[in-house]
């Protein structure tokens, strides 16, 4: 029993440390040249909301490792192209390491790494649908709609932040993020121009088009910034302090989320072939 399960039956703390063998002989290629993150001095307001934001990221990129892991299962059951499924795999390394990255960070600021997670995030679990239904979902929705709208707001929150260890982090994950954009928007260019490939039949420019409506919607009412923070960026001296260790503005961080749905969404799915409607 942890201390996040005596709270909610269907919350589980998991703790994110390491034993060093990322340095052995043989692994140290899968390591990553991270950044040097020294937090500075922080008013006791101020430091909570930090170190609640990094604790945010590092549980969203690990929920976001379940979900590639999901992916890639979908594609290995659907016979998939092995370029794919080996896309599939390097995605999910990706995203363990931004997790390893986030928690960097967190830790830094004082986390203790015990972070919560709800049973479903953990389990990622396949849907009723048929599973060529289910990898379409992913690909349209996670891929080009939800990686889409993340690259955004990290190229927002690299060219406003201070270059330091925390903003490095974020820099680290938007280059990997450009690959997993990059593949949504090129799969689902080669599937329209290959409808007939055997392993996962196109469904229609109408059916993509619909999907990308439903999900725009359901992240339209999302509440992507927490009141209190809001509230320290009126503040100067807290503002400053907040963008010292990498978090952005939340005002023009949602401004640039909304924007994102509006403008980045319709491009990648151009890119793929796929225009709004005339």
């Amino acid at each position: 029993m942890n201390r996040w399960s005596e709270q909610r039956s269907d919350t589980i703390g998991l703790l994110f440390d390491d034993v060093g063998l990322l340095g052995m002989p043989g692994s140290r290629r899968l390591d990553l040249d991270a950044p040097e993150i020294i937090a500075p001095p922080l008013r006791s307001d101020v430091h909570r909301i930090a170190l609640r934001g990094w604790e945010d990221r590092l549980r969203a990129e690990y929920v976001g490792v379940m979900i590639m892991r999901r992916f890639h299962g979908l594609l290995v059951d659907l016979n998939a192209p092995m370029d794919l499924q080996e896309l599939a795999l390097a995605m999910t390394l990706q995203e363990q390491q931004h997790t390893r990255l986030c928690a960097a960070a967190a830790k830094a600021l004082g986390s203790d790494l015990e972070v919560a997670f709800t049973v479903q995030e953990l389990q990622q679990a396949r849907s009723a649908e048929p599973l060529a239904e289910q990898a379409m979902a992913m690909i349209v929705g996670t891929f080009l709609c939800g990686e889409g709208v993340a690259l955004e707001l990290l190229k927002y929150c690299i060219a406003e932040l201070p270059k330091n260890g925390f903003s490095g982090v974020l820099r680290l994950i938007a280059r990997d993020e450009v690959l997993h954009v990059g593949f949504g928007v090129r799969l689902l260019a080669w599937l329209r121009r290959n409808p007939d490939n055997g392993w996962l039949a196109y469904r229609g420019d109408a059916w993509v088009r619909d999907f990308v409506a439903q999900q725009v919607a359901m992240m339209t009412d999302r509440d992507i910034v927490e009141p209190d923070e809001q509230a320290l960026f009126a503040q100067p001296l807290a503002a400053a302090q907040l963008r010292s260790v990498g978090i952005a503005d939340s005002a023009a961080f949602a401004a640039r989320y909304h924007q994102a749905l509006a403008d980045k969404i319709p491009s990648l799915l151009a890119g793929a072939g796929v225009e709004e409607r005339s």
